[in-house]
Parts: structure tokens; C-alpha cells; sequence
């Protein structure tokens, strides 16, 4: 089978990690990069011997598939000029600024018949593999509360975005996974700026209901002001608690009221799965783990967080 030629459109530290992780992948090859800063183009096409350019739209002919990790408002724009040309996506999170675009998106990938795949790398890490694997059964049998907070310490990355749409999103994500539940209602939510311009720290209550399973309770708090990197997820049902620790890949279950066991957790590059999977779903033309619409739904659920939030006195 031939390699893949693949790109990637924003080289930030998400984008060169994208690109990094593609070298490393077999069956794959990194084509070409686009980055609007001439002394970043010159870096990289001698770094990596890729094609560089300035005008995303350039690296057209040189690619089958790319990522796309430039600022979230020009999402839009540049992956709707790949999916018309063919071209096999994945964005990171946020899928898009707003609902309206995240689902403009999703119908032309489906028109065009081409692979859109969004960036929940939460999706992959190995702890929340093996969390999923004996939560989920529990969470669709009885009511459960499901708890997150990630926290980083201020970097001024992501800063174009509200901290919910940032860091928030990730773990709505892995609530959507968990639950199969199509009602999410906003019971409160609070958010405040003090570095970027732009809210830094949220805090949101959802309930989770439908999809056949007992609701659920969520609880969330998202930082990207704090003094260390952080990032828990627990679950907690009758007879059954779990939580992972996301960056030391680490996960503890207890049942029955047993005291909690660590269960082992083989430790691997969550964005190196994500695009190995990625691209083994733009080689066989199979749905990938995390469509363009669970985008929208997460994206969708965001909003909700952020206008409620904008409406506490």
C-alpha cells in the first residue's frame, strides 16, 4: 500500500507536535506544512525536507489528508477548502467558533464523501481506554456522577478562546462518550477572566439524561491559570467509583465498597493513537472514533456553558 501524504496547517506547538508524531508514523508521509511566518516555513522545509508554505491553500496538490491546527476562527475556512478539494481532515478542538459552522462542516465532509475527524485526544489516552472499558456498562445502568477538572498553569496558548471551548471541552467530550444520554441541560456554570482578556477559569454543573441509560450529574472545573498541569476524571455509580489521573496515565477502581486498587495502565502517546487511528480510518473509509458531529455536540454543549455562564450577574 502506497504511504499516506498528509500536511499540517498551523504550526503552533499543537501543529509542530502534529507534525512531529506524522514522522514517526509508518505508512505516512509528511508532505508539507503551512504557516503564514516566513522564518517558520524556511525552519521546517529544511527541518523535515517537506514542502512549506505560507498559503494553506498551496499544499492542495501535495496532500490526501491534513491536520488542522490553526487559531479556532479559521477553522472554517480551512478546512472547508480541503474537504472541496477532496482532501481527508482532522481539525483540532474546538471543531469551529460556532454551531452554524461546526455543521456546515459536517454536512460537506458527508457530501463530499471525504473523512472528518475532530481532535479530542482525551479520546485516546490510555487511562481513559481502560476507564471507559468498566465504567460505561455502570453509567448506563444506574444514576452516576461523573467529575473533571483540568487544570494548566497560564502559558498564553489557546488565549484566542474561552477557557470552557480551551480545557473545558476535552471532558465534555469524555462525558459524551460515557453517557448515552442526547439532553444535556446547563444547571449553572460561572467563569472569570484574569490574564487573558478572555475567561480563564469555569465551573459548570450539567445533567445528562436520554439514550435509555439513569441520568447523570456532571461536575466540571477548567483552569489555565493554576500552578501545576492537573488533569482528573472520576466516575461514580452505585457500588462502583473509578478516577484516572490524564497525565500520569493512572487509573484506581473500587467496588462494592472495597478500598480502591490501582489498575495497570500501559503508558502510550495519546496523540500518537489519535493519529494512527486517524489515518487507519482514511485508509480503509471507515467512520472515525470522534465524527465532526460529536464535535458539534460538544462544541454545542460549550456555548450552552459559556452563555449561562455570561448571564450570572
Amino acid at each position: 500500500m502506497s504511504e499516506l501524504r498528509v500536511g499540517v496547517v498551523g504550526l503552533g506547538s499543537m501543529g509542530r507536535r502534529h507534525a512531529e508524531t506524522y514522522l514517526r508514523l509508518p505508512g505516512v508521509r509528511l508532505t508539507g506544512v503551512a504557516t503564514p511566518d516566513p522564518e517558520k516555513c524556511e525552519e521546517t522545509a529544511g527541518l523535515w525536507n517537506v514542502i512549506a508554505c505560507q498559503d494553506y491553500r498551496d499544499l492542495t496538490p501535495h496532500v490526501d489528508a491534513v491536520s488542522v491546527t490553526t487559531p479556532t476562527a479559521l477553522h472554517s475556512e480551512v478546512v472547508e477548502h480541503f474537504i472541496s478539494a477532496g482532501v481527508h481532515v482532522l481539525v483540532e478542538k474546538p471543531i469551529a467558533a460556532t454551531e452554524q459552522e461546526a455543521v456546515r462542516m459536517v454536512n460537506m465532509a458527508a457530501e463530499a464523501g471525504v473523512c472528518l475527524m475532530v481532535g479530542h485526544v482525551e479520546r485516546f489516552n490510555p487511562a481513559i481506554i481502560r476507564l471507559a472499558a468498566r465504567a460505561a456498562p455502570r453509567v448506563k445502568d444506574s444514576p452516576s456522577e461523573l467529575r473533571a477538572f483540568r487544570m494548566a498553569p497560564y502559558d498564553g496558548r489557546g488565549c484566542d478562546i474561552d477557557v470552557t471551548l480551551d480545557l473545558m471541552i476535552h471532558d465534555i467530550d469524555l462525558v459524551r462518550m460515557l453517557h448515552p444520554g442526547e439532553r444535556c441541560r446547563v444547571v449553572q456554570s460561572q467563569s472569570m477572566s484574569i490574564e487573558s482578556g478572555r475567561p480563564d477559569v469555569a465551573l459548570a454543573t450539567l445533567e445528562i439524561s436520554g439514550g435509555g441509560a439513569p441520568p447523570a450529574t456532571v461536575k466540571l472545573l477548567a483552569s489555565r491559570i493554576a500552578d501545576q498541569k492537573r488533569r482528573m476524571f472520576e466516575v461514580r455509580c452505585k457500588g462502583f467509583t473509578a478516577k484516572a489521573d490524564l497525565v500520569a496515565q493512572r487509573l484506581w477502581i473500587a467496588e462494592g465498597g472495597s478500598e480502591f486498587e490501582e489498575i495497570p495502565v500501559e503508558r502510550e502517546s495519546a496523540l500518537a493513537l489519535e493519529l494512527a487511528h486517524f489515518v487507519a480510518s482514511v485508509r480503509a473509509g471507515t467512520p472515525p472514533a470522534v465524527s465532526g458531529q460529536h464535535g458539534v455536540e460538544a462544541l454545542r454543549i460549550c456555548l450552552d456553558v459559556i452563555e449561562h455562564a455570561a448571564s450570572v450577574p
